[in-house]
C-alpha cells in the first residue's frame, strides 16, 4: 500500500490486525453495542446529532430518566447492593462457598463467626428450580418474592436475592 493510499484510509483499516483479519472487523463488539439511553427522546438523549451506532428501539421503556423514577428499577437495586457490600464484611471477608445448583443458578453462601448469608440468581428468562438445605432468616435485599423454604424451591425468571440464613 502507498504511502498516500494509507493516509487515505481510516485507522482502522490501517492497523496490522485489519490487514491480517478483515473479516473480525464485520464481526466485531458494535454489533452488541448501542449509545446510553438516557430518555425516551429522539436518539435516547445520547447525541442531538445521528448516532453512529443504531439506538434500541426500547429506549421508550428502558432508559436512565426512567429508572430514577422507579424505586424497583436494576439502578436502586445495585445502589443498595453496594451499600450492603460497604456496611457489611461479610460480603468481603467472609468465608466462599459455591453450592451446587441447576446450570442456569448460581448460588453461594458468605460466612463468617457470626453469620451466613445465602446469594441466589436465577441468569435465565425461564423458572428454575432450587434444592438448598437453608431456611430464610431474613431477606436483605431482592427483585421479587423469596421462598422460605428453600429445600424445593421454583425461583422465577431473573430472580436475584441476597438473605439471611440459619446457621
Amino acid at each position: 500500500m502507498t504511502a498516500e493510499k494509507q493516509q487515505q484510509e481510516p485507522w482502522w483499516k490501517q492497523a496490522v490486525i485489519y490487514q491480517i483479519y478483515p473479516k473480525s472487523f464485520a464481526r466485531g463488539r458494535d454489533n452488541a453495542r448501542t449509545p446510553m439511553q438516557w430518555d425516551a427522546s429522539a436518539s435516547a438523549g445520547f447525541t442531538s446529532g445521528r448516532p453512529w451506532l443504531a439506538v434500541n428501539p426500547n429506549c421508550q421503556e428502558i432508559n436512565v430518566k426512567n429508572a430514577l423514577n422507579d424505586q424497583d428499577s436494576i439502578y436502586y437495586f445495585y445502589k443498595k447492593l453496594i451499600a450492603l457490600r460497604h456496611q457489611e464484611r461479610i460480603l468481603t471477608d467472609g468465608s466462599f462457598e459455591l453450592l451446587d445448583t441447576a446450570d442456569a443458578v448460581m448460588a453461594y453462601h458468605r460466612e463468617n463467626t457470626e453469620d451466613k448469608w445465602l446469594v441466589v440468581c436465577n441468569l435465565t428468562g425461564e423458572e428454575q428450580e432450587v434444592f438448598l438445605p437453608d431456611k430464610v432468616k431474613e431477606v436483605l435485599l431482592a427483585n421479587g418474592p423469596v421462598p422460605e423454604d428453600l429445600s424445593a424451591a421454583v425461583l422465577p425468571a431473573y430472580a436475584a436475592f441476597l438473605c439471611r440464613v440459619k446457621k
